[in-house]
């Protein structure tokens, strides 16, 4: 069935209604919209521990350029907890169910669908442009298809014990801790188990039948030779072999080592703070848009702050997780 402008409409909405009290403002799902279907719709899914508000800047540049733009807020992210522990219930179903609930919202708010992701949001659009036909092209921005951390020979035993045992929640940073993520709205532990999720996830993508009908247009991996957080030649080896038969064109593309830009290629107030212009010049071509002039973005773009920016009141109390 195709989605028409007011179907897409109810369904941004039910996406939106998902952000209650809980929620961080400024994490809430997000919808650039033109009041009318745009040629080209695009849909942005962020990243693992993150919020749709790391996609700010592109978002912006995709709604300047025309299209309608929309950035759910995935499951459990954006909580004004940071050290929730709701990331344990994420599984591999509500990420299939979640990304399909996410086409259909956009599939109606243009001719044409985008879908644009990073690490965790990358995975989904490799998921949605396998099996559904209304995604046009797909772009994935270094794709959580596997962590460096957990060798490939290791991920059933490593699923199936984090699914029995309880939980861990650890760093991304043990030495920097909060301060790994200042000045952002992404969380500073991680859960275990939702790694052992997301592992099996891109394992189903591998192993299950294509869904989809019709041939995709494009679908363009770009990896990060830097990256020191997920493997690129797994993300190259899946998006090969799932694609080729199902694709009209595939182009991968790498990030230049010598920039020196870490895993989140999106986020202006992350690790590549200091190297936004190189970022940007580097990544907005890859997605169609242009780069911005260097230093025409200012260095703490709005909003900023995040749960523990410098001389701010963060609201958070204790420090669960383990």
């Amino acid at each position: 069935m195709t989605t028409g402008w007011q179907d897409s409409l109810e369904l941004v909405a039910q996406l939106q209604s998902h952000d209650g009290d809980d929620v961080v403002p400024a994490c809430a799902t997000q919808f650039l919209t033109h009041d009318a279907p745009t040629d080209t719709a695009v849909l942005l899914l962020h990243g693992y521990t993150n919020a749709p508000v790391q996609f700010r800047e592109i978002a912006k540049a995709f709604f300047d350029s025309g299209a309608n733009v929309l950035v759910p807020r995935i499951p459990f992210h954006g909580l004004k907890d940071p050290f929730n522990r709701e990331m344990s219930a994420l599984t591999p179903e509500l990420l299939a169910t979640f990304t399909e609930e996410a086409v259909a919202a956009a599939a109606g708010l243009g001719t044409h669908l985008t879908m644009v992701g990073l690490s965790l949001g990358g995975l989904m659009v490799a998921y949605a442009a396998a099996d559904l036909d209304a995604v046009d092209t797909a772009i994935m921005i270094a794709p959580f298809m596997q962590p460096k951390a957990v060798p490939l020979w290791i991920d059933r035993p490593f699923d199936a014990a984090m699914r029995a045992l309880p939980d861990v929640y650890n760093w991304w940073n043990p030495k920097l801790k909060e301060a790994e993520v200042r000045g952002t709205y992404a969380y500073p532990k991680f859960s275990l188990r939702t790694v052992a999720a997301m592992i099996d996830f891109r394992r189903r993508l591998q192993e299950a039948p294509v869904r989809r009908t019709n041939k995709l247009e494009l679908v363009h991996l770009i990896v990060n030779e830097h990256d020191i957080a997920v493997r690129n030649d797994v993300a190259t080896e899946v998006t090969r072999a799932v694609f080729t038969p199902i694709a009209e064109q595939i182009e991968i593309d790498t990030i230049d080592g010598s920039l020196g830009l870490t895993h989140d290629l999106a986020e202006p107030n992350g690790d590549n703070r200091d190297k936004m212009d190189a970022a940007r010049s580097a990544r907005w071509p890859l997605l169609g848009l242009v780069a911005p002039v260097p230093g025409s973005i200012p260095r703490t773009p709005t909003p900023g702050g995040g749960y523990f920016a410098e001389g701010a009141d963060s609201g958070v109390e204790g420090s669960g997780g383990s």
